[in-house]
């Protein structure tokens, strides 16, 4: 019992961290080598935090990580292309190929571990609150100095941060509204009630157009898929309008810096996302070697480009080539269909609905590759035996 509470413990502390961004927050004190490792170490201990709890409790041995399989054949891929010595993208090395197979695989990792019954709220809240922790801690950052806790732009804000980089937060606060939901549905607690709408008002802030549009998705599928929801929603539905009234006030506060970004500025380039001259460097290079691609990593900041790809499929491509995203990209339904048939009938609506808008939400964003987890974590969580169904209430046939 001790072994398994440590191992809980553990994991609450590392999922917790993901609200502060410590490559941004230090990104005045440490160097760039220092600082590159700091979000893939923020996945090795959410990694050895899930081996604890799979050493403590067991694991899932009818889930199979498929993704994690097809990474393991994309860094084949790359080493073939190292010995070839043609396509590879300048300046790999094994530390790149490291992170590349760390980032892709990572999201697929955290349902296989079994987690101590009885933590699913435990879990399920700190997911929720893991936003409003990122603006506590961006608030006494601030305080101190630490100019985090916003960006601007001529002296005016425009976006929210917490403690961490914008997209980041926007993220967080994308997977906290749809967690909310789905336990406010299972057991109409008020904080999670609450959360909801105070995450949908963060998003609102942080600027997140795409993690907006992936949020709206999300939950207009998942009450499409939910009957318990559809009818928690109706019986509820006085606070429904007036927490959509509250959301409402502040897409209207803010959709004049919204509208602002989406312009350039004052370029007159409309953009939804912001990324095109991105996309088409990356485009370039994939097409220097479409089927194999550059190698695994590639897609990492400052290797082919100052940024992230912002589009999953793209990084997919630029880093295994056609043959290697094709495999990757059934191995994600594979494994999405596995879990779905392992989920109780009440959890299932939030898979489909999370997979969906995460779906949409990497097209434009790098939902699996930097560190966008707590939705993920989350699907483990809903693993918890005994738990997966709203309380009193049993799935037919036992």
């Amino acid at each position: 019992m001790k072994g398994r509470r440590i191992a809980t413990v553990f994991l609450l502390v590392a999922i917790a961290l993901l609200a502060v961004g410590f490559r941004y927050v230090l990104r005045n004190s440490a160097s760039f080598q220092m600082r590159q490792w700091m979000e893939p170490a923020q996945r090795l201990l959410l990694l050895l935090a899930l081996g604890a709890n799979a050493l403590a409790n067991g694991v899932h041995r009818r889930l199979q990580p498929w993704p994690v399989y097809v990474v393991g054949l994309m860094v084949l891929e790359t080493l073939l292309l190292m010995w070839m010595g043609t396509s590879m993208a300048p300046g790999m090395n094994g530390r790149l190929v490291f992170f590349g197979a760390l980032a892709l695989s990572t999201p697929w990792l955290f349902p296989l571990a079994r987690l101590e019954r009885g933590t699913r709220r435990a879990y399920a809240t700190l997911i929720a609150l893991l936003p409003t922790i990122s603006v506590v801690v961006g608030t006494i950052l601030y305080f101190l100095g630490n100019r985090i806790l916003y960006s601007g732009r001529l002296g005016a804000i425009v976006r929210l941060q917490g403690a961490t980089k914008g997209d980041y937060f926007a993220a967080m606060a994308y997977a906290g509204v749809l967690v909310a939901v789905h336990e406010w549905v299972r057991n109409r607690r008020g904080l999670m009630g609450s959360l909801i709408f105070v995450n949908l008002i963060y998003l609102i802030f942080s600027g997140g157009r795409m993690a907006l549009f992936a949020t709206v998705v999300g939950v207009v599928v998942y009450f499409a898929r939910s009957p318990v929801g559809r009818d928690a929603l109706w019986k509820l539905r006085g606070w429904a309008y007036l927490g959509a009234a509250a959301v409402g006030a502040a897409m209207v506060a803010y959709a004049p810096i919204l509208a602002d970004r989406m312009s350039g500025f004052g370029s007159d380039q409309f953009s939804f996302s912001g990324r095109r001259a991105i996309w088409a460097d990356y485009l370039d290079h994939f097409l220097v070697n479409p089927w194999l691609g550059r190698g695994l990593g590639a897609g990492q900041e400052g290797i082919l480009n100052r940024a992230f790809p912002h589009n999953e499929y793209l990084r997919v491509l630029v880093e295994g080539g056609v043959f290697a995203a094709a495999l990757f990209l059934a191995a994600v339904v594979l494994w999405s269909w596995h879990l779905h048939r392992r989920l109780s009938a009440f959890d299932r609506p939030f898979l489909v609905a999370f997979m969906v808008s995460v779906g949409i939400y990497a097209f434009t964003d790098n939902p699996l590759s930097a560190t966008y987890l707590s939705g993920f974590v989350y699907l483990g969580v809903m693993l918890i035996e005994g738990e997966a169904l709203p309380w009193g209430e049993e799935e037919e046939g036992g």
